[in-house]
């Protein structure tokens, strides 16, 4: 065996010793390696954000949108200042100044209309692009966003102009009780398909999205940040947050994850089947959320690397 083979199969005995559903490695369009295949779309909780970004790219791509173009273009409730001035591109980066609601908080009272809720109910808490907070909620005008710019719903935009294009026909997206797409953490997809979008961040490409896309999606508004627009960063456990970073995607709750390594070109995808997608909830235990997963997979790229 092989350097890589041995790496390969550690990497699925962690992922297997951890209950994971579902998981896929690829490397510059080939497939690995994989657990789970056959099984249904999965969760993916807050990787969901990862996909937006994506989608938002192919609308740029398209000449739809700009990602420094203020939101009260569509939306008049933002009118006024400071809420006048927030872009698209800060909403992305977590930057828009509008206060952090938070996943626990909306569990105990989950606005039906979560687009309206966002609209005009989050306060301003600091100046447009001065403070970076990641704010589930405010990543709900971007759906409708594109809903707006597209000319169509946003689900359909996204399945004819990204997902079907890559092969990608069998996946899920939850809406809140008003009809509007969830952008924090509600697309369901499996680990092979999510693979597949995460090989078009494996490097510039102006096929679906433009052609400086991952250097853009990389940067925050707010320089110095640890985050992109709809992306985190993830460094090496020997040296957090310094350096560059070995791999930008994605996690969410319960142990999802969608990781791209840019040395090597590999693609790390991960699901935890909470049950989600088929109406349920089983949070994942602290022994099942692979948190170190960004980590383990570093020797896997070490040995994928080019010399």
């Amino acid at each position: 065996m092989t350097e890589v083979d041995d790496e390969v199969a550690e990497l699925l005995r962690r992922a297997a010793a951890c209950d994971t559903s579902q998981f896929a490695l690829s490397h510059r369009g080939e497939r690995l390696a994989g657990l789970g295949d056959g099984g249904p779309p999965i969760a993916t909780m807050s990787v969901t954000k990862l996909i937006v970004g994506m989608i938002i790219g192919r609308a740029v791509r398209l000449g739809l949108l700009d990602l420094d173009q203020p939101v009260s273009r569509w939306f008049p409730q933002w009118s006024d200042r400071p809420k006048s001035i927030i872009t698209v591109r800060q909403v992305m980066g977590h930057a828009s100044g509008l206060a952090a609601d938070t996943w626990p908080q909306l569990n105990a009272d989950w606005p039906d209309d979560l687009l309206a809720h966002t609209l005009n109910d989050l306060p301003v808490a600091a100046e447009p692009g001065t403070v970076l907070a990641y704010n589930n909620v405010a990543v709900s005008v971007l759906p409708a966003i594109i809903t707006r710019v597209a000319g169509r719903p946003f689900l359909d935009f996204a399945a004819t102009e990204l997902f079907r294009p890559l092969g990608i026909e069998t996946w899920t997206w939850q809406s809140d009780n008003a009809g509007n797409p969830l952008a924090m953490a509600s697309a369901a997809f499996t680990a092979a398909d999510l693979a597949k979008l995460g090989e078009l961040l494996t490097h510039d490409d102006d096929q679906l999205l433009p052609a400086d896309w991952v250097d853009t999606i990389r940067r925050s508004p707010i320089p110095g940040a640890g985050m992109g627009l709809l992306l985190l960063h993830r460094w090496p456990a020997d040296r957090p947050g310094e350096g560059a970073p070995i791999a930008y995607g994605h996690d969410g709750s319960e142990g999802q994850h969608l990781w791209i390594y840019p040395a090597s070109g590999l693609v790390v995808a991960r699901l935890k089947d909470c049950g989600l997608a088929a109406g349920r909830f089983e949070p994942s235990t602290p022994d099942q959320v692979f948190l170190d997963l960004p980590q383990a997979a570093g020797p896997l790229d070490a040995a994928l690397a080019p010399g």
